[in-house]
């Protein structure tokens, strides 16, 4: 039993030592596309899009361990966004983590005051993994993206962005330095319901108490970016 378990601990270490100069390599096709209003069909300006290319896996998989890549865009006049092409990225991978990009990814979330939410993914197939594993594009590229008006009270409409928005965007990752745009967007909303009387939860509170959880100051970052 001790020469097992001996063993064991020098196939962990070994392992672990191997893994420490491992990396995957991942890369993405530009994406350019279009918002309107779902009723109206007419465009929408000043959407803000985040892209996210996301790693998953953990112990147990399908757990959210960070992002390859986060980008922000905000439409134009035309209703028209555009992200660049990027890598390729050398993501280092942890041990016994097993991370890799989500199926899906690139998933894109949606923000304008007034809307609800909307986002949208890659439809996944067995097919389209094996060929596009590393090297992602996203299948809206080219393609119109409708919003719908949120229909309902104030107190809802605070109720839907907070259950809406994923939460590990303002995370310990320092994810949240690389959309400005949101941050301050959906932080003036939770301003504007305080301000109206309606208390929903902040996703900011534990960024504001832990000076961005060593991200450098979730204040300075909100003054330097507030318009």
């Amino acid at each position: 039993m001790r020469r097992n378990a001996g063993s064991m601990v020098v196939w962990i270490t070994v392992c672990a030592f191997a893994l420490q100069g491992c990396s995957l390599t991942y890369s993405a096709d530009p994406i350019t596309a279009k918002v309107v209003d779902a009723y109206t069909k007419q465009p929408l300006e000043g959407v803000i899009v985040v892209a996210l290319w996301q790693l998953e896996g953990g112990l147990e998989g399908g757990n959210i361990e960070g992002n390859a890549m986060v980008m922000e865009s905000v439409t134009d006049a035309t209703g028209e966004f555009h992200f660049p092409a990027w890598g390729p990225k050398r993501i280092p991978i942890e041990f016994l983590s097993n991370t890799q990009l989500r199926n899906e990814d690139p998933f894109m979330l949606f923000f304008k005051s007034g809307y609800r939410y909307a986002g949208v993914t890659n439809e996944a197939t067995i097919k389209k993994l094996q060929d596009t594993a590393e090297h992602r594009s996203s299948e809206w590229n080219g393609k119109t993206i409708p919003m719908k008006k949120f229909d309902g009270t104030l107190d809802a409409y605070a109720l839907h962005i907070y259950h809406s928005y994923p939460a590990y965007l303002f995370n310990r990752n320092c994810d949240w330095r690389n959309i400005p745009a949101l941050v301050i967007a959906v932080r003036e909303q939770t301003a504007s319901f305080q301000k109206a009387g309606i208390r929903t939860g902040n996703f900011y509170t534990e960024l504001e108490l832990n000076n961005g959880y060593g991200c450098g100051s979730f204040d300075q970052f909100v003054q330097e970016h507030q318009k």
